[in-house]
């Protein structure tokens, strides 16, 4: 029986996960926002629905109206203040910024009501209910279970069955093509954004007699309808419902079955989010799938005549100023350490994490039971806390392999209460109340005792803060920093030129939690005991808040936005104006929502603008800017643009010049594909296709809109598996290869839609694409970066394609030919023996697309490299290639010489569509396929949902006749004879 009533009870907890998780669907469902301020939202309207009936004695029925609407006006507030201003910015800068408002509301929330736990008394009857024989229950669980029948039916209804309900699903489907039907797009997201503020409400109001009523404990009601709405795929209410219920009753009864085991039971919601990230996730992205967009990165730069200064100024300080603010100090520096392992992680690397202050926990937690139980001396106990670290990043990194962006940043923060709950937060592995004594660090004979002598610890500290933004940017300056870059821009780009991505991920999780071990081991140790609940989640976000506010792509800001940490330097300036500081979380809150809307890259990049500005009028005002820089100053000060000549390093860096990259010339290769084919769900996109690329030849692959020729191309670089069928790489089958193995095999590609690198300049995406992927530079890249200068044949691509003045230009500010031709290059550079190209010519006019034609085939004979060009432009296809290959509904319906193909009936007839034969009667010449060049329309990524690429349009989606995308008839006919380009 008690196996039931735990359950009945989990049923009762799982009905307000759900109704809060039913908030969360609704929000993403209209504006594709994870809000992670939905629970303080929900917390915030149940104290005011307490205040009111507690203190206020207002009638319980019109208090929980009152607090229920307010909840509805706190949601629909955020949408008009915040979200709307940020409307163009990506999901995952969104959800940053919930996470400032998360900040901001929590700490109103403090400033008004405190942050002591209160128990209050529910509005529901808790009288027990015999439900059969000995099995009893509240009476307030079955009454909760209840709301949310009714709510779930209500909102059922609602969204299934209302004009309103098709309209939000219309929105969330297609945002565009809802405002062109007439709809008002923001007024259905501000209508669900109020909506689901009234359900956090609700949910938080029936929760709080239940967890207490605690601003910190119902901000966390976030994360088990994270994992409930996660359950749902954030669409589905009835899957989304199912998730909180089972939640609800697993965590009762592991509550009730395993409660020797410290912090299981909480723990569970998070270990289930990261299950159902890791099992539903993809290990890429799918073709059509947006790129991430963060605030722009520093380019690294090391300014030693700015780092100098700066570093003896903060000595100065530190020896100087009254020891109260030496506290501040170096309270602001550790805080800084710790933002430079986000920038590791999330600004280099785009992978947003929010557990780097619980992994800082952890590290310290390793080295302070070191010196406890084993007597270990400071330093080694550090060392090995901060290795101990690295693996604990991995593990929090396995969920990155397999998903991204918002889920990611999901999966961290539900790995960040895992550590804090079962391990900083286990009073059996951490000394309880008492914490772990560890007496007073020193090293190499000299005490460090922070309370005795706390200038040398702050020396301490600002020596780690310095060492640590050295490596920080040289990692940026590197080959390192551009893999890493790579990754955070565009997944599937960077596998194609074979950047390890998940080496890469891993690299930058192990590197951020080795940082953030060190700046936890520095936190700990400032008190003889080390209290660890002082590693809590919302230290975590708050790092990831001052890594924003400072810019959280560049080493330098780390210190701008550490000095708005509790204890640091702005507080202490708060402080000596009066007793205030218990507003700093507003103010870091506020500071964050206001670095997004007029400063989004941060600090350090207004800095960095300054000192340009600066350093132009000094040079008169007719000098191009200062070179850009980006390093480990104390004060911030950076500058940015264009890299120099040498990628971002020069003598001023102190990074001697390595030698040229190797001019790599791969022996030339066959490749064949045989009996190829693929299905998704109902389409048969490929269907027994063959092929042969042979080495010095061109091999064009034609076919309308639809035929799957970029379907095939994604088979045979490996990021689509095949149904049937076998590649070839020199009668080597290579079925079982990554994207990667191929392309450091020999397989290089461009994209329809481009693909370029934006956080990178074009020699930035070319020296990315040259570099040998050698692992060792992950280590070295870390003390000396070097420089690497440009091989023989990057110099002769750049001079061929005519790149030498665009080197130092960013991918958005390039003309698209241009743009087309640097994806054309990129690909070369990798050094293939088997190029693919995917519609070079797409948005070319007539001059542009025979210059590429010209590259195309030079390619091919100069370097003997096989060449496969999927091109619409036919006279293009017909002047350059060897043999052409045609397309149709994903068979090969022909294959042969250019003259052959030009006079093949199947291939007009899939071209002019079934009644070609009597447009033959007009003036124009019948049986070709020939063509003027005319403009294709620039390729931008589709959208298409995950496993039906665009190029794999349903077959039963034509008309009798009609190719999507290809030539009308009446088009057709005039189509004009064309013997060559």
């Amino acid at each position: 029986m008690d196996f039931l009533r735990f359950a009945l009870l989990g049923l009762g907890t799982g009905s307000l996960y759900a109704l809060a998780a039913l908030g969360i669907v609704l929000v993403f469902r209209a504006s594709g926002v994870l809000n992670f301020a939905s629970g303080v939202t929900g917390g915030f309207a149940a104290f005011v629905f307490y205040d009111l009936r507690d203190t206020h004695h207002v009638n319980w029925i019109a208090a929980l109206v009152l607090s229920i609407a307010f909840g509805a006006a706190l949601g629909g507030a955020t949408h008009l203040l915040v979200m709307v201003p940020l409307r163009r910015a990506s999901a995952l800068v969104k959800l940053i910024a919930t996470l400032g408002v998360l900040l901001f509301l929590e700490g109103v929330v403090v400033l008004v009501w405190g942050s002591a736990q209160e128990l209050v008394k529910s509005i529901l009857p808790t009288k027990a209910v015999h439900v059969t024989g000995s099995l009893v229950i509240g009476k307030d669980r079955i009454v909760l279970i209840g709301l949310l029948i009714v709510l779930a039916a209500v909102l059922w209804l609602i969204y299934s069955r209302t004009r309103f309900g098709l309209a939000t699903t219309a929105v969330a489907e297609n945002r565009r093509t809802a405002a062109a039907s007439g709809w008002s797009t923001s007024m259905i997201e501000l209508v669900n954004w109020s909506v689901g503020g009234a359900l956090y409400a609700t949910a938080a109001i029936f929760l709080a007699p239940i967890t207490g009523l605690s601003a910190g404990a119902l901000t966390l009601l976030v994360v088990p309808a994270l994992a409930a709405a996660l359950v749902g795929g954030f669409s589905s209410f009835l899957l989304t419902i199912g998730g909180a219920m089972l939640l609800g009753v697993v965590q009762a009864e592991v509550g009730r079955y395993l409660a020797d085991v410290t912090g299981l039971a909480d723990s569970v919601p998070f270990l289930l989010i990261i299950v159902i990230l890791t099992l539903g996730g993809r290990a890429r992205p799918a073709r059509g799938d947006l790129p991430v967009r963060l605030p722009l990165p520093g380019p690294g730069r090391v300014n030693l005549p700015l780092l100098i200064p700066a570093i003896a100024a903060g000595a100065l300080l530190v020896w100087t100023v009254p020891t109260d603010w030496v506290d501040s100090l170096a309270t602001t520096f550790i805080a800084a350490v710790l933002v430079l392992s986000v920038v590791v992680v999330t600004g280099y690397a785009g992978q947003l994490s929010l557990s780097q202050w619980a992994l800082a926990g952890f590290g310290a937690w390793v080295a302070a039971r070191l010196v406890a139980a084993s007597g270990w001396p400071f330093w080694l106990a550090a060392l090995v806390g901060v290795l101990a670290a690295i693996p604990a990043g991995l593990i929090v990194a396995l969920p990155a392999l397999r998903t991204r962006g918002v889920n990611l940043a999901v999966a961290t923060l539900g790995l960040a209460l895992v550590i804090q709950n079962m391990i900083l937060g286990n009073g059996e592995l951490t000394g309880g109340l008492d914490g772990t004594n560890v007496g007073t660090p020193s090293l190499f004979g000299v005490d460090l005792d922070p309370i005795t002598y706390p200038r040398r610890y702050a020396t301490l500290v600002l020596i780690m803060l310095v060492l640590l933004g050295l490596l920080v940017a040289n990692v940026r300056r590197g080959r390192t920093g551009r893999r890493l870059l790579a990754i955070r821009s565009n997944e599937r780009a960077a596998a194609s030129i074979g950047i390890g991505v998940y080496g890469a991920k891993l690299y930058a999780f192990g590197l951020a939690a080795a940082i953030g071990a060190i700046g936890g081991i520095l936190t700990g140790f400032r008190s003889p005991t080390v209290v660890f609940t002082q590693f809590d989640v919302f230290g975590s976000i708050n790092v990831v808040m001052y890594a924003v506010i400072g810019g959280i792509g560049w080493a330098s800001g780390s210190l701008a936005g550490a000095t708005m940490i509790a204890g640091g330097v702005t507080a202490k300036i708060v402080d000596s104006l009066g007793d205030i500081s218990g507003w700093l979380p507003l103010i870091a809150g506020g500071g964050v929502i206001l670095t997004l809307f007029q400063a989004p890259d941060g600090i350090a990049k207004l800095n960095s603008d300054g000192y340009q500005a600066l350093v132009a009028r000094l040079r008169g005002g007719g000098s191009a800017p200062a070179p850009a820089v980006d390093g480990a100053a104390p004060a911030g000060t950076t500058a940015t643009g264009a890299t120099a000549a040498s990628d971002g390093a020069d003598g001023a860096d102190g990074a001697a010049a390595d030698s040229p990259a190797a001019s790599r010339r791969r022996e030339p290769a066959v490749l064949e594909v045989r009996n190829l084919s693929v299905r998704f769900g109902g389409v048969q996109a490929l269907s027994d296709v063959n092929l042969r690329v042979e080495p010095g030849k061109v091999l064009g692959l034609i076919g309308p809109n639809g035929a799957g020729k970029t379907t095939l191309l994604d088979i045979v670089t490996g990021f689509t598996k095949p149904t049937s069928g076998e590649v070839l790489l020199d009668g080597k089958p290579i079925a079982g290869w990554s994207p990667v193995r191929r392309a450091r095999a020999g397989l290089a590609r461009s994209f329809q839609a481009v693909e370029l690198f934006p956080d990178m300049t074009v020699r930035e995406n070319l020296l990315a694409a040259a570099d040998t992927q050698a692992p060792g530079y992950y280590f070295t890249d870390m003390i000396r970066p070097g420089r690497q200068r440009p091989s023989v044949t990057m110099e002769e691509i750049i001079e061929e394609f005519g790149l030498t003045d665009l080197l130092d230009s960013k991918p958005a500010e390039l003309p698209h030919g241009r743009a087309r031709l640097v994806g054309v290059a990129r690909a070369l550079l990798a050094d293939p023996n088997v190029l693919f190209l995917d519609e070079p010519a797409a948005g070319l006019d007539s001059h542009e697309s025979a210059e590429i034609g010209t590259v195309i085939r030079g390619i091919a004979e100069r370097r003997n490299t096989a060449v496969l060009l999927i091109e619409h432009d036919i006279p293009l296809v017909l002047g350059i290639c060897d043999r052409i290959a045609v397309l149709d509904f994903g068979r090969k319906i022909a294959e042969g010489a250019p003259e052959e193909i030009r006079t093949n009936p199947d291939v007009i007839r899939a071209y002019l569509g079934e009644d070609s034969d009597t447009a033959g009667s007009t003036a124009e010449p019948a049986g070709e396929l020939t063509a003027e060049p005319t403009a294709e329309p620039t390729a931008e990524p589709t959208g298409e949902p995950a496993g039906e690429p665009a190029d794999a349009a349903p077959a039963d989606s034509r008309r009798p006749g009609e190719r999507a995308g290809s030539p009308k008839p009446h088009a057709a006919k005039k189509l004009i004879q064309s013997e060559k380009v």
